[in-house]
């Protein structure tokens, strides 16, 4: 029956992905000229259907800022960024490694991600110049601070240095606390870390019935005479206490 599923699944993920890159090829391309509004409602509509495929159901709590905002949140999986995009309109800035993922990576690039090679001073500096220059045209852009993916059960140290974007600017930044409970627990099927290896993540992933990712919005934090690393831990501490409600 799992097998099953996962063949069923699996068939359509390929079929939506591939129907994702023509119609970034198509739509997103600089001939067309989309406005805002209709890119992210088409990359909204794209994510939802995506969850809906593989199973992923979508509880949020909390309100979603409406104006400009530089969003942070705790990374547990691939799933996240999705689950993000099928809820509020968003500008990623993800680790270079995703770039090169299978499919999902050049789809990535034809939607506009940002991309952050981790561990160079240069790189990251590019990245927060393009993440102001995204913030200062009226779009929101939402990083990982944690520079990494975790099991859900702890939320590592933010980096504090991709902050800066938001105090240039003057937009709030915006905590989300990710969850993906089962039961009174957490699913441990879902969290993407260590050596795991993306396509056999996926397959483990498709054989689940349904399941259910949790976004907690917290208040926004203004960053008016803020320094980067106070953000950073308020950003944090916020992220923890919704997830120990």
């Amino acid at each position: 029956m799992k097998l099953l599923r996962r063949l069923l699944k699996l068939s359509l993920l390929m079929s939506h992905v591939l129907i994702g890159l023509l119609l970034s090829w198509l739509l997103f391309s600089p001939r067309w000229s989309l406005s805002t509004g209709w890119s992210s409602a088409i990359v909204r509509g794209w994510s939802r259907q995506l969850c809906h495929i593989v199973g992923l159901q979508i509880r949020c709590y909390g309100d979603v800022a409406t104006t400009p905002t530089l969003f942070v949140a705790n990374h547990i999986s691939w799933l996240d960024i999705f689950a993000l995009l099928a809820t509020f309109p968003v500008i990623f800035v993800s680790k270079q490694e995703v770039a090169k993922w299978p499919i999902l990576g050049r789809l990535a690039r034809q939607v506009g991600t940002l991309f952050i090679q981790r561990g160079q001073f240069q790189a990251a500096t590019a990245t927060a110049n393009e993440m102001i220059q995204a913030l200062s045209n009226h779009r929101s852009v939402l990083f990982f601070p944690e520079g990494t993916s975790t099991e859900g059960m702890s939320v590592k140290r933010f980096h504090a240095r991709l902050f800066q974007a938001a105090i240039q600017t003057g937009v709030p930044v915006q905590p989300i606390a990710l969850r993906y409970p089962q039961g009174n627990s957490l699913n441990q099927i879902i969290p993407y870390v260590g050596d795991d290896i993306f396509i056999q993540h996926v397959w483990r992933v498709l054989g689940e019935e349904i399941f259910t990712v949790e976004l907690w919005f917290g208040s926004p934090i203004p960053t008016y005479h803020r320094e980067r690393r106070e953000l950073a831990h308020y950003a944090r501490q916020q992220i923890l206490t919704l997830l120990q409600q």
